[in-house]
């Protein structure tokens, strides 16, 4: 249903129905959105997370998926400054320290320092993506009005 409904207020802004297309985003807050304040995976987000997951070479030897060097499942989406949802993600990756962060940085170069804008052409409503904590916490920041 929230598919749905993203995909209704992109469409009413398309159309220059920016007041309504506004109403509906704060509909879709309210049903994302838990009594704790935190908020479900964003579909966005997931999708970057899982392109990272499928790229991860293996450790050993292994089939892909056997034994990734960098594994990152969702831990949780909470509401950040400036219109953003922060989605935080954790590395349960078989590799060392620096074989996640060469490898992170071989797809996406800046991502363990700095972090990265806009590094998902897919979905240009990512803002910012960055890997932390020695390769152990992937953040990713969604403009909240396109959540």
């Amino acid at each position: 249903m929230i598919k749905d409904l993203i995909k209704f207020a992109t469409h009413l802004d398309s159309i220059g129905l920016v007041k309504e297309a506004s109403t509906v985003d704060a509909m879709i807050m309210k049903l994302s959105q838990h009594k704790d304040g935190s908020f479900d995976q964003p579909l966005e987000a997931r999708e970057f997370a899982m392109h990272i997951n499928s790229k991860s070479e293996s450790k050993g030897g292994f089939g892909r998926y056997e034994n990734p060097i960098n594994l990152f499942k969702f831990l949780e989406a909470y509401e950040g400054q400036d219109g953003v949802i922060i989605c935080t993600y954790e590395n349960r990756g078989s590799g060392s320290e620096g074989q996640k962060l060469n490898q992170l940085e071989g797809m996406f170069t800046g991502i363990t320092t700095d972090g990265i804008e806009n590094p998902y052409p897919k979905h240009a409503n990512i803002v910012k993506a960055r890997v932390y904590a020695r390769g152990e916490v992937l953040e990713i920041k969604i403009k909240k009005s396109l959540f």
